[in-house]
């Protein structure tokens, strides 16, 4: 059985979330209980990341989870600055840094708008252009496989105010969930 790490890179999941949550949530109490969760802001809410202790993580894991938000156009700071203090030269690249070959990846992606906004008649460029080349880039940098996403859109957490909206979400945000687990489980 492939040992799965779920890397959650919410700014702020437990007080600003409702669709990252939720989909949090399903996956570590029904959908990937055996996963091993990373709750970054919790974890590390300072960004002192241990640097030994994540990597130790990672080398560990056979299949790397990682669940951001879209903000501004990007996965958040928050998994940037993870991967810019932990994926470091003779770890992940570089001549001798092969720790994390051969690690399959898998981005859980929210939108707060629908998805169709991100394309190219809408804005120009397409979620491809904005974030997943800059993952599928780093998956191969670090001698890793991509092997996909799943995009979850129109999921504003403005919309949590308005109870049948609400509803909504939790829905589709668990539906998600169960989608990120049948990927990972065809792996």
């Amino acid at each position: 059985m492939s040992k799965v790490l779920v890397i959650s890179s919410h700014t702020d999941l437990e007080n600003d979330s409702l669709a990252n949550k939720i989909i949090i949530n399903t996956l570590r109490e029904k959908e990937l209980p055996e996963a091993e969760y990373l709750i970054l802001d919790k974890e590390y809410p300072n960004r002192d990341f241990d640097v030994a202790k994540e990597q130790e993580r990672l080398k560990s894991a056979d299949i790397i989870v990682i669940a951001t938000p879209f903000f501004w156009f990007d996965w958040t700071s928050l998994i940037q600055n993870y991967i810019e203090k932990i994926f470091l030269h003779g770890f992940s690249h570089g001549t001798t840094g092969n720790a994390l070959e051969g690690k399959k990846v898998v981005m859980s992606i929210t939108l707060g708008a629908p998805a169709e906004a991100y394309s190219k008649d809408a804005i120009g460029f397409t979620l491809d252009d904005l974030m997943l080349n800059k993952v599928k880039l780093l998956s191969g940098f670090c001698k890793m496989r991509y092997c996909g996403e799943v995009v979850l859109g129109d999921v504003s957490y403005s919309l949590r105010t308005d109870s049948d909206k609400a509803q909504l979400i939790q829905d589709r945000s668990q539906e998600h969930a169960k989608k990120i687990a049948a990927l990972v489980n065809s792996l």
